[in-house]
This record gives structure tokens, C-alpha cells and sequence, in this order.
């Protein structure tokens, strides 16, 4: 009987590494295409590699075992010596650290077979061995199924050069006589290269084939994350220099010009990169091993770089290590600056040793090199700088901090009266400890600034085992505030701890550790002293006796049920209090209307007590109120004392309020986008809709802004009590809208550290509800700040449930904003870009344009949620960025012609649906809650 022919071969390689290649292994064994040849290629281990697979094959006669006489010291000979042994018409390979998608092999064979490629590429997935969170592997080339005939046709292909995520004809392989290239590291980018020329039709397909294992904090890097060593930079170099000729024999100049670029902002960026944390010494090698290549290479590429790395890639060439690393320390420390900016006619220059009188290079002027105008650091707002401070000394004494430091003022614009203050963050920008600080001197763009003194809490809350941060410089100019963490210098801190001054549980961390982060930020993490984790210890083994387990669960029990009920019970008993009960997660972001309610009460009824509930933190709480912790027994207490309740629809469901308060829905706007039992997306969970009936039935009173903000909502969350129409409360604020130019437009402009040289427009999306993770924009900023960054300057709206990150080399035209109140950011605004969000009627009443911009409208509207209003009753609406940014350009070209064109049917919806302009909203909501016998029976 004939011997079946497998129809793939998968080579697995592997060194030394018999604890994780079993998982390999499995991995292709459970593969559903069964007809494989899985041939393992051990490159001469001395670990227990080989008993490990000879093992597994004698359970499967599919293993092949064979082993290398000597170790190669890398991936291209096992993997060759793989392709010798090979039987079937298709090759792939794997890795022993990593692991084949169970359809991994079905997939691309499938493909190969159905599209007629020599070639077929898979996504792979990188992932985080740690966390074990996943990231696509050059997503944009595997955005869909595609087929081409050349690298030509398709370079962005040049970017996937695993070899690991691909299967390949092994005749190609064989006519072409394409192996890996033995003796040097990155040899996959060489191997696919001329894969991909020898094909004659290369398909790509988007599904998960590879997942690629990452251990970024391993004591043992893998061979080409050692960027360091001699090796690793030479054999890139070398592989380097064999694509060049290899694509400049087969005269292929378009390609050249992509893979140049590729080296430049890649391979190059990484050794550039790894000078910030070698010695002086290491670093210096690195730079004698790249710069004869990279000064042999055209660098027309260069120009389409990042400034920055460009700047650096010129202090390279010239041999100035301090230089490079200024600049790098931009491209990797989120964007601080590290030299003078310095203006020169309409440019902005990176002011160096060599901005003067620098040597040309590769056909460029030292100013060309240098120009980082597209950076626009000198109009940068203050508030959003990059500053560099670098800590030059610590010490721990007692409870007492002292630092030392110094700042690189890049603009010549700090001052020695600015007040300055170390803080320790967390969260983005909450203050967990401050200390103070001053400045001690300058010396031309040098400050040099001190912290010394007992560290005051500011979190609010006892400590806990996740708290960790970084330590952070906070400049003080008016009522304008920057903060920038602070890096480490030349002294680096060594690891410091320090009693925690603020509230401890009575087992948890109690102390801070100052630690260095690996970006090279001065941190700190919460800890557990020796006693207490002591304590903790013998309280887990007393845990363990019998009675004990039992005697726990019945006192969390007592304490989450009991309690509870019993404290509701005692409050309601007593008579009530004065006192407004502020339940409410939106309503503590930018765009609360329970949060310009709680503003009116605290300046027209003082004599009203106000208690606001915090989930994370009080930083958000207003002054003028007591913070209450969410889902504590101060905040079932406080429900049961309270006369007066307002909701937003974000309460707990679990608290209840006193039977005789006066609970108030505050609204969340006007309803743009389909909401509670209007919303497909709530009818089709049961529980969705039950909570919303649940919800609805304790209030007592509805505030709408309008008839027609009525009739949906008390539809939409089956309500029907009282209803009262007053207005958009959060609205009044911004009324009336100030023309540009005027006073009351300067102050607000001012107040939010925002420029007067061009318009402002405010980004507002819709929260899209992904619990407490980030959810990206919806809208590309960094295309966004390319093309219109010079002529406008964008505010990015930020929510608790939404956190849009900005990066901070776009800060000069973009920003993030969610502590500001909403009524100075639509007061402020020239136009608002928005897709669905209920603040599109804010926008509306005050006579703020709108731009719809909804690129998942027919998802979002057609599918999952729906909207309420017509299509065309707001504005422009658009589906795509290029049609957004011709909008936009339009406005910006004839801003009275623009608004005419929409005036008509937008100064009806704000009319028709939003309610009375007439700033007086927040009061007739205040009366409309205070209107009742204070303690009257709940209608």
C-alpha cells in the first residue's frame, strides 16, 4: 500500500526550549487539517528537547524528530534543514514559543489552492504573554482577501516579513532556490523578499493563522530583541545590504524606495531608541556599526520621517551621541523636549550645537535637517507642553521627600515666579500625593528646581495594592496649570520607599516606592510593609481552620446585605435632611445637567446641604459637596436621610431612596440617537429592559428640555409621573454665545489655555459603552492634525466610559478634554463635530454649527441603535474623513456663507427641540424639585 502524501510539511524549530515546545507541538497536532507532515528541527539542544519529542512522535507517527550536529546559533539552518526533509507540496513554520491558530494550516491551504497562489499570507497575532493581550500584526495589509501578481502591485507587503504567518508551494521554493540565509539574525526579511519575487501570484487573507508569544519582561531576550550586542546590528546591517542588491539586480527602485524607508523608520529607530539605555561606550559602537551604512543609503526617505527621529538620524550622521538621544528622548518619552525650539523666519528650528554652522548631509542643509516646524512646538497651548524634568537626586528621610531636579525650558517662556509643585499621579493626571517644590536657578534654557517636605494626601481614599504612577512636575502660571512626569538624569534615583501620609486599610500597602520606569519616568507603586504582609499571612492561615471560611462568608453576608438594610431602615425612621443626594456617574464629566443644578443650588440655596457619590475618585466631586463612595454604607445612609434625589439614569439599582424624597431624573439632553426601550440594542437583553422599568419607577419627577425631549423620554424609560419642560440646564452656561473678538469670547478662550489665532472646534462623540476600557476616536487625529492642525485646533471631548487618548505629538493641534465644564467648551467653540451624541442640541440652542460625522452610520443607525430626528435636521452630514475634512475646509474658506447654507432647518431643531434659550433653565429645575411639601408623601 502506497504512502499517503501529507499535503502541508510544518517545520517546528527549536533550541533549548523543551518547556514551551510541547504547547508548539500541540498546537499544529490539533490542527483540522489532518493530513500533515510536522517535522521538528532541534538545533542542537542540551535540555530535554529531545526526549520531549520523541515522545510525542512516538503517539503520532505525523512527528518527525531530527537534530542538528552543532547549534547554528539562530532560525535559518534548523529551518533550511526542514525544507530538505519535507514531503508535501506545502511548507509553513512555527516557532516553539508560539502556536498555530487551530484553523491556521486549513486556511491558507485552502486559500492557496482556491486563488491559485505560490504564496498565501495570514495575519498573525502578537501576544502578550504577561497580560495576555493580543495585536494584530500589520493589520492594514490583512484588512481583507486579496490577490496580486507582484510585490509591485502590493508593497505595503514588504511590511509583513514573518516568515512564520505564510505557507508556501515548496516547488517555488525549490526553482527559485530560496533558503534562509545562515549565520545572521532578521533573516525572514531577506527569505520573504525574494519569496514574494519568485511568486507568480501572492494572496492575502485577513483570518488569524499565527499567534506570535511576546515576553517584553524576560531576563532572557530573544536574539533579536538584543539590540545592543555587535551581532544583532551587524547581521541586520548585512542583511540590509543583500535586499539592496537583491532588488537592485532585478531593478526594482519602487520597491527600494519602501524598504529604505522601512529601514529608517523601523530597524534604525529601534538602535536610535536603544541609546537612551546603553552606556556610553555600547552606544558609541552601535553608532561606528550604522553610520557607514546608513551615510551610503539615499536618504530622500528621510523626508517622509517623523521630525524628530529625522533630527536624530542627523546627529548620527554627524557622530553626536548626546544629540541623538535629545532627539529620541522626543520620539520615545511621549514627546518631551529636550533642546531650544527656536523661531527662524516662519520655521521652527531644533536648537542644537550644529543649528548654526552644522555640516551638510546626503545633499541637505543642517537647517533642513533641523526644521521641526511641522512639530509646531511654539504654539504648543501651555497647558499641553512637553516639558523635560529630570530628577538628579533622591532621598527617602522618615516621611520627608527631597528632590532635586532640573527643566529644560524650550521656549525661553518659563519663569522663576511660575509656581511649581511635585505631584504624585496616577489614573492620567490625579494627584495622589503632592510635595512642594521651588525653583533654585537658571542657566540659559536650564532651570533647576527643589522638593522638599512632608507629602500631603490628596487621593481621597485609603491606598490600595494597584495604585501606582508617576512622579510629575506641575508649573503653575495663572490659573493655568502644566503637568509633565518627571524622567530620570544622570543620578538616577535609586529605589526609594516612604511611609504612605494618607488613609491605610488595616491590611493593605501602606508604604510608596519611588521606582524607574522603563520609559524612563520616575515612578511609584503602592507596597506592603514587612509587618503588616506578616499580619496578612497569619491572617490567611487562620483562614484556613475549619470554622473560620464559614465564619467569614456569614460576615460579609451580614455586612453586604444586612447592614445595608438595616441602615436604610434606621435612616428612613428619622426625620430627613436638607439635603440633595447628587447620584450620578455622567453628571461628574464636563456635560453634566445634574451637575449645573448642584452649581445653581450651592449659589441660590445655601442652606441646602449637597452629598455627590464617587466611584474612583473625588477629583470630579465639586467643591461645595461632600463626597460620598459609591455602594458603601455611608451612601445607603446618606440615600435614607435624603429629601431630595438626583438621577441621571446611572444610579445604582440596589440603593433606594427615603419613600418620601423627591427623586429627579436630570435627563442626559436631547435625544439624538434612540435610547432605553426605543433602542434595539436594550430590547433584545431581558435585563436590560427590566432595569430600565426598575429605574423609571423610583422617580418621582422627569426634567425634559422640551415637548419633544418630553413625549421621547418618558416613552423611550417608561415613565409616567411628573414632567417638567426647563430647558437644557447644562446649557445656561453658555448663553449667550460670545462673537469672536468680543471680551467675554477672550476670557473663555483664556480660561481654557486655548489659541485666539485660529478657530477652536469641539469633537463630541456619542459614549460608546465598552465598560471602563479606552475606546478609540472614531475620527483619525493624526490625519486630522496633518491636514488641518495649521488652520484649526480641535477639542476631543473625553468621557469616563470613553477615555479618546490624544498623542502627545499632536497636542499643538489637538486635545483632550474632560475636566473643563461643557458650557466654556461650547461657549468656546466655533464648530462641533459630532455624530450622535445628545449635545448636538446644546450645540443647537446656542447657535453653534454642527458637522455630523457618522462613519458607522449604517451600523449604528440602520442596525444596532437608531436615531430619532430626520437626517438632514442638524447639519451637514458625512460618512468618511475626506468628506469631514472638505466640510470643514468649506467652513473655513466662508464661515457666514456655511452657516447661512444650514441655518434654516438647524435654527429649527433648536427651536422645535431643545427648549427656551433664556438661561434661566437650572432655576425653573431648582423650583421644580424644591416645589413640594418637603416631607409629602411620594406621589
Amino acid at each position: 500500500m502506497t504512502e499517503r502524501v501529507p499535503d502541508v510539511t510544518v517545520v517546528v524549530i527549536s533550541y533549548n526550549d523543551a518547556e514551551r515546545l510541547p504547547a508548539a507541538i500541540r498546537s499544529v497536532q490539533r490542527q483540522t487539517l489532518r493530513n500533515l507532515e510536522i517535522i521538528v528541527v532541534d538545533d542542537a539542544s542540551s535540555d530535554d528537547t529531545a526526549d520531549v519529542v520523541k515522545a510525542i512522535a512516538a503517539r503520532d507517527p505525523r512527528v518527525r524528530y531530527e537534530c542538528l550536529p552543532a547549534n547554528s546559533g539562530g532560525c535559518s539552518a534548523p529551518r533550511n534543514r526542514g525544507v530538505e526533509l519535507a514531503q508535501a507540496p506545502w511548507v509553513m513554520f512555527c516557532d516553539s514559543d508560539d502556536e498555530f491558530e487551530r484553523h491556521a494550516c486549513k486556511n491558507l491551504l485552502q486559500a492557496a489552492e482556491t486563488l491559485g497562489a505560490d504564496l498565501v499570507c495570514g495575519t498573525a497575532e502578537r501576544v502578550d504573554v504577561r497580560t495576555g493581550r493580543r495585536k494584530r500584526w500589520r493589520p492594514e495589509v490583512h484588512e481583507a482577501t486579496r490577490v496580486v501578481a507582484s510585490l509591485e502591485e502590493f508593497p505595503d507587503l514588504l511590511s509583513d516579513t514573518i516568515s512564520v504567518n505564510k505557507i508556501y508551494r515548496r516547488s517555488m521554493l525549490e526553482t527559485a532556490g530560496i533558503r534562509f540565509p545562515e549565520g545572521l539574525l532578521f533573516e525572514d526579511q531577506l527569505f520573504t523578499l525574494e519569496a514574494f519575487c519568485a511568486c507568480e501570484r501572492i494572496a492575502v487573507i485577513p483570518e488569524v493563522v499565527y499567534f506570535w508569544h511576546v515576553d517584553r519582561l524576560t531576563d532572557e531576550p530573544s536574539i533579536t530583541q538584543r539590540r545592543h550586542e555587535a551581532a544583532n546590528v551587524e547581521s541586520r546591517i548585512e542583511i540590509n545590504r543583500r535586499i539592496d542588491s537583491f532588488l537592485d539586480d532585478r531593478r526594482l527602485p519602487a520597491i527600494q524606495r519602501i524598504k529604505d524607508q522601512k529601514f529608517l523608520k523601523h530597524d534604525l529607530y529601534l538602535y536610535l531608541s536603544s541609546m537612551l539605555v546603553v552606556d556610553d561606550v555600547t552606544a558609541r559602537t552601535l553608532m561606528e556599526r550604522l553610520l557607514p551604512y546608513v551615510g551610503s543609503m539615499d536618504l530622500a526617505s528621510a523626508w517622509t520621517l517623523r521630525p524628530a527621529l529625522r533630527v536624530a538620524i542627523y546627529h548620527l550622521l554627524v557622530g553626536d551621541l548626546e544629540g541623538i538621544r535629545a532627539a529620541m528622548r522626543f520620539v520615545k518619552w511621549a514627546s518631551v523636549v529636550d533642546r531650544s525650539v527656536v523661531a527662524v523666519g516662519d520655521r521652527e528650528m531644533w536648537g542644537c550645537q550644529h543649528a548654526d554652522s552644522g555640516p551638510d548631509v546626503a545633499g541637505r542643509t543642517a537647517a533642513d535637517w533641523l526644521d521641526v516646524t511641522e512639530l509646531h512646538l511654539l504654539s504648543v497651548p501651555f497647558t499641553q507642553r512637553r516639558y523635560l524634568h529630570r530628577v538628579e537626586s533622591a532621598t527617602v528621610t522618615g516621611g520627608r521627600l527631597s528632590l532635586t531636579g532640573s527643566s529644560v525650558d524650550y521656549d525661553g517662556r518659563l519663569a522663576i515666579d511660575d509656581g511649581v509643585l511635585l505631584r504624585y499621579i496616577s489614573g492620567g493626571s490625579r494627584t495622589v500625593l503632592s510635595v512642594p517644590a521651588v525653583w533654585t536657578g537658571r542657566d540659559g534654557s536650564k532651570l533647576t528646581w527643589r522638593a522638599d517636605g512632608p507629602a500631603s494626601p490628596e487621593l481621597g481614599r485609603a491606598l490600595q495594592d494597584t495604585d501606582r504612577g508617576t512622579l510629575a512636575l506641575a508649573i503653575t502660571r495663572g490659573p493655568h496649570t502644566n503637568l509633565t512626569s518627571a524622567r530620570t538624569g544622570d543620578g538616577e534615583p535609586g529605589d526609594l520607599v516612604m511611609p504612605y501620609p494618607g488613609r491605610v486599610r488595616a491590611i493593605g500597602p501602606d508604604l510608596i516606592e519611588i521606582t524607574q520606569n522603563d520609559n524612563g519616568a520616575v515612578g511609584w507603586r503602592a507596597r506592603t510593609s514587612a509587618d503588616r504582609s506578616a499580619r496578612a499571612r497569619r491572617r490567611a492561615r487562620r483562614s484556613r481552620l475549619p470554622a473560620v471560611p464559614w465564619l467569614l462568608r456569614a460576615g460579609a453576608m451580614v455586612k453586604q446585605a444586612t447592614v445595608p438594610r438595616l441602615a436604610h431602615l434606621v435612616g428612613s425612621v428619622l426625620p430627613s435632611r436638607d439635603l440633595v443626594l447628587f447620584e450620578t456617574d455622567g453628571g461628574r464629566t464636563a456635560a453634566g445637567n445634574a451637575r449645573a443644578l448642584s452649581d445653581y443650588l450651592h449659589r441660590e440655596h445655601r442652606g441646602i446641604e449637597q452629598a455627590w457619590v464617587w466611584r474612583d475618585d473625588t477629583d470630579q466631586v465639586p467643591a461645595h459637596a461632600r463626597p460620598v463612595e459609591r455602594l458603601t454604607i455611608g451612601h445607603v445612609w446618606t440615600a435614607a436621610r435624603a429629601r431630595y434625589w438626583v438621577d441621571d439614569g446611572t444610579a445604582p439599582l440596589n440603593i433606594e431612596a427615603r419613600r418620601t424624597a423627591e427623586v429627579v431624573f436630570a435627563g442626559d439632553g436631547v435625544p439624538i440617537h434612540r435610547k432605553g426601550l426605543d433602542d434595539p440594542s436594550v430590547l433584545v437583553s431581558r435585563r436590560d429592559v427590566r432595569d430600565v422599568r426598575r429605574r423609571s419607577r423610583r422617580w418621582t419627577l422627569m426634567l425634559t428640555a422640551s415637548a419633544y425631549d418630553a413625549r421621547i423620554t418618558s416613552h423611550a424609560l417608561a415613565y409616567s409621573g411628573r414632567l417638567v419642560e426647563t430647558g437644557l440646564l447644562r446649557a445656561d452656561r453658555a448663553l449667550p454665545r460670545p462673537g469672536a473678538g468680543t471680551a467675554e469670547w477672550l476670557r473663555r478662550r483664556e480660561c481654557l489655555d486655548l489659541p485666539t489665532d485660529r478657530p477652536v472646534i469641539l469633537y463630541a462623540p456619542t459614549v460608546r459603552r465598552a465598560g471602563r476600557a479606552a475606546v478609540p476616536s472614531m475620527l483619525d487625529l493624526d490625519e486630522w492634525a496633518q491636514r488641518m492642525g495649521d488652520r484649526c485646533y480641535l477639542l476631543v471631548l473625553s468621557h469616563p466610559l470613553q477615555t479618546i487618548t490624544v498623542p502627545t505629538r499632536l497636542r499643538f493641534a489637538v486635545r483632550a478634554e474632560a475636566d473643563a465644564d461643557f458650557a466654556d467648551l461650547i461657549g468656546a467653540a466655533d464648530l462641533m463635530i459630532s455624530d450622535y451624541s445628545s449635545l448636538i442640541g446644546d450645540a443647537a440652542l446656542v447657535g453653534l454649527p454642527v458637522i455630523a460625522f457618522q462613519p458607522d452610520r449604517d451600523v449604528y443607525v440602520n442596525r444596532t441603535h437608531g436615531i430619532y430626528p430626520a437626517s438632514d435636521t442638524v447639519g451637514p452630514i458625512v460618512t468618511t474623513l475626506p468628506a469631514l475634512l472638505e466640510q470643514v475646509e468649506g467652513w473655513l474658506a466662508d464661515r457666514t456663507g456655511w452657516d447661512a447654507e444650514h441655518a434654516r432647518r438647524y435654527g429649527a431643531f433648536g427651536r422645535e427641540m431643545c427648549g427656551p434659550a433664556d438661561g434661566l433653565s437650572t432655576q425653573r429645575a431648582a423650583q421644580a424639585m424644591l416645589s413640594r411639601a418637603r416631607d409629602g408623601v411620594r406621589s
